[in-house]
């Protein structure tokens, strides 16, 4: 899709650099086609020279490129050098410098801009920092591949330069454990050179090696192709067979224990524990070999490795060797030394789970580094993928502590340790929305606002690249939708302010907009006496369970591990489909009580007496948990014929993180609503609505009148960017949301409701009509759409009425995706979103609260959300968000209050009794306050 943020922001590919590069000699260039990188660097360095002193500097950029191509070339072989105070080399500092110049220069040069970018994410990589590494890959392979599409056939499936970007930012991934994110990029690369072998180039054979020493960090990845020759498990595979092939014989022996070494401790980094120690079992002689700092990793890593596969008799002892050196070379938040004291850790837990104290002192040691790591971030994004890389570190130290032992000072050091381990994206979203909305006058918020626009943009387009990546040989129509894809470096085109001109403007907006754990003191300030915040945090060696109310904090651990809960989630969750499927046939009785009632007295139970009398509850609930209600819990001792749930005796609300309970209750509230312990700063800015409710929904579609608000692939109905408007209208209708709409209305004043039906609730009109933007309460009532399983088109949306076969657009195709819904102004106190499956993420052991299309809702300026996790009944829904809203009417600040009775209403009745039919939506947001 084209959106008109990407457009305002994203020069033309076409347009030229201000200034022509002066060209290298024949003999650099021979020099780098020949990979002497050795005599490159030094050509390179003096034409540079000779150039800065004759022309400047902006002529000569094309010359630093190529100094720093052969820099990081050479750095990535042997390592970089002449390193200065903060301990960066060389090839690290020329990419600082091209990567500083580039962003200084007006227009596009394909070449100089994929260098700049790429050789700076490959130096960070190489200097264990991946995650802050990562971006620059990404921009360096767009680069590449605008700068490919100049090229036909053969020539475009052999540039070089394409196929190092992928494999650059498939071992960046790998590295960072994100293995199903790196078989994509590498599956790519695989697709180019698989072809290039089919057709007898030459160039396959000499771009095997690079390809099969990262296809070696990929865990579970076949390096196989069309090619039959591409087989072998590794790079250093292929050097030992061909014994040398290219080496000085005398020092043959040498660099053959080198790459073992070095083979082992790039797949011990890169999460393949099992191969690294088999690899070391073959050859265990090699402990006696090496030095310096590939010496070091070599012992860090496989440490890890053996004690990860069990052994940690044999790995404790190459830990403890090692550590003294670790720490003195190594900084404190490098990812080698990181992740040592995180192994060394592990081990002495495991021989001897006595000797917590000690294992808890390197995890707090690994901790460290990793708060170091995930606070450097210099985005939300940035940060949320740095939680994703040091989670087992923080879930490492919680496993090292014991609950019914720990001091008020460990209880917070645990509870900060499982925040930062929970951040994910809603919390994220959430951080940004809540500073902007508070500050939604100042320039660091609109530009916020206006990059994430053109994030939205560019995130739609990546998915059509992929397409291209893994066909050779596109049309014409792929060439010119990459040309309108261009775009530099977001946060450059956006003129992104520097953290020194954010603090001097608004000091506090850099706290806000990135999510950080909060205190518990903190959290209980919030509080009322009835209100507490129960925090869920499963990992693989139990669950911890934090409990916050006004005046107590407790910290509870089960033993029911995150395997255990995902199992049982998965259950409930398959019990209540079938329930779903045979409910008109009169058999709802699959739900298992027996195991509700489990999983309540494992995580509920033990923490009741702590609760303190409180009977409103906010729930953390991220990973497994986070795709199950708590509120169809069954309370233990309840009687068997008519089972209580956990909603008969409390309120329960979702909220996103610990953390997004200051941003809803402080930041998204007026200023003269917030509680005390907010303490001083702004609230929500917002002038009075004239619109009370905005409902849009039972769109004009001509199947079959479906009973649910059912599932639907996304892949079903999205081509190329675009819905395809016969498959949406084939989709059943919905009657049920019409008397949903029609209840909802007649509850509110008409004068001051906005209600789009059937034919007028198209994606355009509601994008467009005014009465969105200032309606407190916001309804959608319609069909959901899963992300597609392939991930290529995977973005969650809502049905409404689609246009005219051919009328379609990227404005109007009838499909509001999450990105579109992100780019939505809403000021509402709630949104429901009436639909199938719009709550939850896929409840894995990673899974943040809430899915993209929730999240993105919250992005808009939703306060709370109503959201299902499993498709609703149609009459069911019905009656839950009718009698939801007359509540809300009744008392305007109750809005969790009036879901429960709504629930509770549902239950009493013995034809919706069933959990399947009561428990799918859950409410998000804070319970009220003080409003009975």
């Amino acid at each position: 899709m084209l959106f008109a943020a990407l457009a305002l922001a994203a020069p033309e590919v076409s347009a030229k650099l201000s200034v022509d590069p002066v060209p290298a000699s024949a003999e650099l260039n021979d020099a780098l086609a020949a990979k002497r990188y050795d005599e490159a660097m030094t050509l390179a360095r003096r034409e540079h020279e000779a150039c800065v002193a004759g022309k400047g500097s902006d002529p000569c950029v094309g010359l630093l490129a190529l100094q720093s191509d052969a820099l990081t070339a050479w750095a990535v072989d042997h390592g970089d050098f002449d390193r200065d105070e903060k301990r960066e080399g060389m090839a690290l500092r020329t990419a600082r410098l091209l990567h500083a110049q580039v962003n200084r220069l007006k227009g596009f040069d394909g070449p100089i801009f994929a260098s700049a970018f790429g050789n700076l994410g490959e130096m960070l990589s190489l200097y264990g920092r991946p995650v802050e590494g990562e971006q620059y890959l990404r921009d360096g392979l767009r680069y590449n591949i605008v700068r490919a599409m100049e090229f036909q056939g053969t020539e475009r499936l052999s540039d070089a330069a394409l196929r190092t970007s992928l494999l650059r930012l498939t071992r960046n991934l790998a590295l960072q454990g994100r293995n199903e994110e790196a078989r994509g990029y590498l599956a790519a690369a695989d697709s180019l050179l698989s072809t290039l072998a089919m057709m007898g180039s030459p160039e396959a054979k000499r771009a095997l090696p690079d390809f099969l020493a990262v296809a070696a960090l990929v865990p579970g990845e076949a390096a196989g192709g069309a090619a039959d020759y591409i087989e072998a498990a590794a790079g250093y595979e292929w050097e030992r067979e061909h014994k040398g092939e290219g080496w000085d014989p005398d020092d043959w022996a040498a660099v053959r224990g080198r790459l073992a070494r070095d083979e082992i401790a790039f797949l011990a980094r890169s999460g393949n524990m099992a191969k690294a120690v088999a690899r070391f079992d073959a050859e265990p002689d090699l402990l006696r070999g090496g030095r310096g700092a590939s010496r070091l990793e070599f012992l860090t890593r496989l440490g890890a490795a053996l004690v990860a596969e069990g052994r940690a008799n044999e790995g404790d002892p190459i830990l403890a060797e090692a550590m003294p050196v670790v720490d003195t070379t190594w900084d404190r938040s490098d990812d080698r030394r990181i992740d040592a004291h995180a192994a060394r850790g592990a081990a002495i837990l495991a021989l001897d789970p006595a000797q917590r104290a000690d294992a808890a002192a390197e995890y707090r040691q690994a901790v460290s580094g990793a708060v170091a790591r995930v606070e450097a971030a210099d985005t939300t994004e940035g940060l949320v993928r740095a939680v994703r890389r040091y989670r087992p570190v923080f879930e490492g130290l919680l496993g090292a502590l014991l609950p019914e032992a720990a001091s008020s000072l460990t209880r917070g050091e645990a509870f900060e340790a499982a925040q930062w381990s929970s951040i994910g994206e809603t919390a994220a979203t959430l951080a940004k929305v809540s500073a902007r909305t508070s500050r939604s006058d100042g320039p660091v918020a609109e530009r916020e606002r206006f990059r994430e626009e053109v994030r939205a943009s560019v995130a739609s387009l990546n998915r059509e690249i992929a397409q291209w990546l893994s066909v050779p040989g596109s049309p014409d129509t792929d060439r010119e939708l990459l040309g309108r894809f261009y775009l530099r470096d977001v946060d450059a085109v956006m003129d992104e302010m520097s953290t020194e001109e954010i603090a001097a403007i608004d000091p506090a907006y850099d706290q806000l907009v990135k999510p950080r754990p909060i205190a518990a003191e903190r959290v209980q300030a919030l509080l009322d006496k009835d209100e507490a915040v129960l925090f869920f945090l499963s990992d693989e060696r139990g669950t911890s369970v934090f409990v916050l109310t006004l005046s107590g904090f407790t910290w509870h651990r089960s033993t029911l591990t995150r395997d255990a809960l995902a199992k049982s989630v998965e259950r409930l969750r398959g019990q209540i489909k079938r329930d779903l499927r045979e409910r008109w046939a009169g058999s709802v009785d699959n739900f298992d009580e027996q195991l509700a009632r489990n999983l309540y007295q494992e995580l509920i139970a033990p923490i009741e007496t702590s609760l303190g009398g409180a009977t409103r509850l906010m729930t953390v609930t991220p990973g497994p948990l986070s795709s199950l209600p708590l509120t169809l819990l069954v309370i233990a001792g309840a009687d068997t014929q008519k089972p209580q749930f956990l909603i008969d005796r409390y309120e329960i609300s979702t909220l996103p993180s610990v953390s997004s309970l200051y941003s809803l209750r402080c930041l998204l509230r007026p200023a003269g609503d917030r509680p005390a312990g907010c303490g001083p700063g702004p609230g929500r800015n917002r002038p009075p609505s004239q619109t009370i409710l905005f409902a849009a929904g039972d769109p004009a579609l001509k199947g079959h009148p479906g009973d649910d608000r059912g599932i639907v692939e996304y892949s079903e109905l999205f081509q190329r960017g675009i819905a395809d408007p016969a498959r949406i209208m084939a989709m059943p209708s919905l009657p049920g949301t019409r008397r949903e709409i029609e209840g909802v209305r007649s509850i509110f004043d008409p004068g001051q409701t906005i209600a789009l039906m059937g034919s007028a609730a198209t994606e355009g009109s509601v994008k467009s009509n005014p009465g969105l933007a200032d309606a407190r309460y916001v309804l959608f009532s319609t069909h959901g759409l899963l992300a597609s399983e392939t991930g290529l088109d995977g973005e969650p949306g809502l049905v409404f009425t689609p246009p005219l076969a051919g009328a379609q657009s990227d404005r109007d195709d009838g499909l509001l995706t999450a990105s579109e819904a992100a780019q939505l102004k809403l000021a509402a106190d709630i949104v429901v979103l009436s639909a199938c499956n719009t709550a939850s993420s896929n409840g894995s052991a990673e899974a943040d609260g809430l899915s993209g299309l929730a999240q993105s809702f919250f992005y808009a300026g939703a306060g709370s959300l109503l959201v299902s996790h499993w498709p609703l009944d149609d009459e069911a829904g019905a009656e839950i968000v009718t009698h939801l809203f007359a509540g809300i009417e009744k008392h305007p600040g109750a809005p969790g209050a009036a879901f429960r009775q709504a629930i509770l209403a549902l239950r009493a009745k013995d034809d919706t009794s069933s959990p399947a039919v009561w428990a799918p939506l859950v409410f998000v947001g804070t319970t009220d306050r003080g409003v009975r």
